[in-house]
């Protein structure tokens, strides 16, 4: 075996330790309020009813849905959504996070 051989070798084992020693992500279970809230409950976090925030959704989607899914993107609705509560609360974005499971650096997007 030449040195070149050995040397590839050698990267090769590098590149294997290193994809297994990275931790994998772990992605939260995100609620869809939708579904998971009664009409009492939607009205209170977001002061519309649900037809109202699908209609306004529906206005905005072309605007706010994500280029890809990669990476769990977040759902065009959540995204709506978190930003009507951030709204209809006055809450401070980790608040407003916290209520849809997703960081508060992916509310300041």
């Amino acid at each position: 075996m030449s040195s070149d051989d050995a040397n590839i070798i050698n990267d090769i084992n590098i590149l294997k330790e290193v994809s297994q020693s990275r931790r994998r992500k772990i992605y939260r279970k995100r609620i869809d309020p939708f579904a998971d809230y009664d009409d009492k409950v939607f009205f209170r976090h977001y002061r519309f009813d649900k037809s109202t925030a699908r209609f306004i959704i529906d206005l905005v989607r072309s605007d706010i849905t994500p280029l890809s899914n990669r990476g769990g993107a977040i759902s065009t609705d959540v995204i709506a959504l978190t930003a009507i509560r951030y709204l209809a609360a006055g809450s401070y974005q980790k608040d407003v996070g916290d209520c849809h499971n997703i960081s508060q650096q992916s509310v300041s997007n």
